[in-house]
């Protein structure tokens, strides 16, 4: 029997599925490519998104609550891979998404379902649109709107999971435990019990985004501007190429525009 495990894009299912193969067997692959969606083979258990073939049964279920939607999205854009014809995946450049946007939005997957409140949002040249209006679209449409909610709804309505993992598992949890608690509910022999070395390397690879102020990427600036806007009851947020480097840089800078 196949068991499924499912999950959200970004939610790191993929790579639960190599973690539960290797305890079982060994490396499957050779590949060390770091979107793990590219080193799993399917055996005992197998990644699933769809959520209308769903089975009766052998079923776990990565959940992820509110408080991780930032580090969820941060996956969805970073994690996110265009698959060549030889099947090399080509990574996702974030940082020049503001470059021929559209096109890149057509050749990633993860991308393709937004591009109407891309070209709603952004105003484009050429093709190219700026960093700035990439930021307003990313924190109008993910972080003031219920976007992610209505994205992960049905997800979290599915109640018939053997097994819940927990997202934020993946980055302080202990994965070894939780592996080895699958494969015993559904008594599967494996020969590594330690993981602990795959892991590390997984949460060197993919850190969790805990201070928001260290360097932080487009993503993280929609995500501030969003929570800084209510918190400061502030009308519009304005379209800044260069970003703020602290919250109090933040709070100067519209207090001086609002008192002008």
């Amino acid at each position: 029997m196949t068991h499924c495990i499912l999950f959200p894009s970004g939610a790191h299912g993929n790579f639960l599925v190599y973690l539960l193969n290797y305890m079982i067997y060994g490396d499957l692959t050779e590949s060390s490519h770091t979107v793990y969606d590219h080193r799993i083979v399917v055996k005992d258990f197998k990644p699933v998104h769809n959520l209308n073939k769903l089975p009766t049964g052998g079923l776990i279920r990565i959940n992820v609550n509110k408080s991780e939607y930032l580090q969820l999205l941060f996956n969805m854009f970073t994690r996110a891979s265009n698959i060549r014809q030889d099947g090399i995946g080509i990574p996702f450049g974030l940082e020049t998404l503001h470059i021929n946007t559209i096109e890149k939005a057509n050749n990633y997957p993860q991308l393709r379902y937004f591009i109407k409140s891309i070209k709603q949002c952004c105003n484009f040249s050429n093709g190219d649109t700026s960093a700035a209006e990439i930021r307003e679209w990313i924190r109008i449409h993910f972080f003031e709107h219920d976007t992610i909610d209505l994205m992960l709804h049905d997800y979290n309505a599915v109640t018939n999971a053997d097994y819940i993992v927990n997202f934020i598992d993946f980055y302080k949890g202990d994965l070894n435990k939780i592996c080895k608690e699958i494969l015993e509910l559904y008594n599967i022999k494996f020969k590594n019990e330690n993981i602990q070395h795959l892991v590390d390397t997984f949460r060197t690879q993919v850190p969790y985004i805990e201070d928001l102020w260290d360097n932080p990427n487009i993503i993280t600036q929609a995500y501030l501007d969003a929570k800084l806007k209510n918190k400061y009851f502030l009308k519009d947020i304005d379209l800044l190429e260069d970003y703020f480097k602290n919250e109090e840089e933040f709070y100067n800078y519209y207090e001086r525009k609002n008192n002008v």
